[in-house]
Order: C-alpha cells, then sequence, then structure tokens
C-alpha cells in the first residue's frame, strides 16, 4: 500500500463528511509536494509518488468520502 491510499482508507474510516474529507486529503496531498486536479463529472483526482486517487460522493443523499486508487 502506498502513503497515499493508507492515509485516504484512514480518512474514510474516520466517517468524516465529503466535504470535509476532500479538503483535508488535497491538504495532505499538497503539503507532500502531489497535485490535485477535477473530472468532468466532479470527482477529485489527487496524484503523489506516482499514484492517482479519485475522490467522490457515491450517493448525493449520503454524506460520505469515498475513493479508488
Amino acid at each position: 500500500m502506498s502513503a497515499l491510499d493508507i492515509y485516504l482508507m484512514q480518512l474514510r474510516n474516520s466517517r468524516v463528511g465529503f466535504v470535509e474529507g476532500i479538503e483535508i486529503a488535497k491538504n495532505f496531498v499538497l503539503s507532500e509536494g502531489g497535485e490535485v486536479s477535477f473530472t468532468e463529472d466532479g470527482e477529485v483526482v489527487l496524484f503523489m509518488q506516482g499514484e492517482n486517487a479519485y475522490c467522490f460522493q457515491l450517493f448525493p443523499d449520503i454524506d460520505r468520502f469515498y475513493y479508488e486508487i
């Protein structure tokens, strides 16, 4: 597992809301020299140490932070 995956898994397991989770994840990635971008369909893409993570809200009525590596 990469540092990005471990951090995002801990963030997801802490059950933070989507907006708060995105802000925390973005700050972590940027502080580690990574990059943040956005897709046309609203996903946030985090890039750090050669790995992409796609962050999203799975259902609009469930305020949870999700991601895929």
